[in-house]
């Protein structure tokens, strides 16, 4: 134990240059300027990422500058300053998907909460739930468009959603 891994409590592999890990076990490492910390059972394949206090987190992608992923559970990071929360998958460049979201796109960005994002900058916003922003540029902006959806999901195709009586 050195610099390098401080503390490991597992199988732990780290190649590359600058990385550090301390209180990990299962770790596969791979990039320059990584740090892991008190996380288990993750991949990373790339630069610049620190994560912390996360179990079952695949990431592979750089970032520009240090990029955190925290307190992550069981998620899947694929693309250059992509990033993601628990039980979630994030594909694309700058690709963001909040907890039990799907971001597939450049710059795709599925807000909290069971929502899909799918096309270059397509997304849903924060605090709106099941719902889905299908192709470039579609955004789901606004939860419940009419008094009639209760608790279904909005779906946006193509434009954006968020005007009281608007449907994608």
């Amino acid at each position: 134990k050195n610099t390098l891994q401080k503390d490991a409590k597992g199988a732990v592999v780290v190649s590359g240059i600058g990385n550090k890990v301390d209180s990990a076990n299962s770790i596969s490492l791979s990039g320059s300027r990584n740090t892991i910390k008190n996380t288990k059972n993750a991949q990373i394949f790339g630069d610049n990422r620190e994560v912390t206090n996360s179990n079952g987190v695949i990431i592979i992608g750089s970032a520009d500058k240090t990029l955190k992923t925290t307190n992550v559970q069981n998620s899947t990071i694929i693309g250059h300053n992509a990033n993601a929360q628990n039980d979630a998958l994030a594909v694309g460049e700058s690709a963001k998907a909040g907890n039990n979201s799907i971001a597939i796109g450049m710059h795709a960005n599925a807000g909290y909460s069971q929502n899909m994002a799918l096309g270059y900058y397509a997304s849903v916003a924060d605090g709106v739930t099941n719902s889905t922003a299908l192709g470039h540029g579609s955004q789901v902006t606004k939860r419940d468009i009419l008094p009639s959806d209760g608790s279904d999901g909005v779906v946006s195709v193509g434009k954006s959603v968020g005007q009281s009586g608007e449907k994608g």
